[in-house]
């Protein structure tokens, strides 16, 4: 089997270790050939879509920083979403190793304001309104 069937193999059986009730956001960022640069994410909670967004960051961006910018769009609408109330962890999917690192990690150089704002979302997310059977739970990268 190739590395990247196993790897898929292996996140589709985590995958279905995640209580329906938590928000799985994916997000994703890229450079078109014209150089214009961009991210989008997608959410998923009790196994159906329920937000969507790509958004345009033109010629200003690189594809690290994109991938970060689009994380942090992601968490911020799970977060203000009335089913969050239902999820005790908000877990982000992404592919990129160096911005999965950073995003709870104090950090500098590119994109830092994008860390620290994703940082202290994380931290508001335990105390966000929720049911009172609901656990306070995580952003889990």
């Amino acid at each position: 089997m190739l590395p990247s069937t196993l790897a898929a193999a292996d996140f589709t059986a985590f995958q279905r270790t995640i209580p329906s009730s938590d928000i799985v956001i994916f997000s994703d960022g890229s450079r078109l050939i014209d150089g214009r640069a961009g991210g989008g994410y997608i959410g998923f909670q009790a196994h159906h879509q329920f937000l969507r967004s790509s958004l345009s960051y033109g010629h200003e961006k690189e594809v690290f920083d994109t991938e970060a910018e689009a994380a942090l769009a992601g968490a911020q609408a799970a977060i203000t979403y009335p089913t969050a109330q239902f999820a005790t962890n908000l877990w982000i999917c992404l592919d990129n190793l160096e911005v999965a690192t950073r995003l709870l990690s104090p950090s500098t150089g590119s994109s830092q304001e994008v860390f620290e704002s994703f940082r202290t979302l994380a931290a508001a997310w335990p105390l966000r309104e929720r049911l009172p059977h609901t656990k306070s739970g995580s952003i889990q990268i």
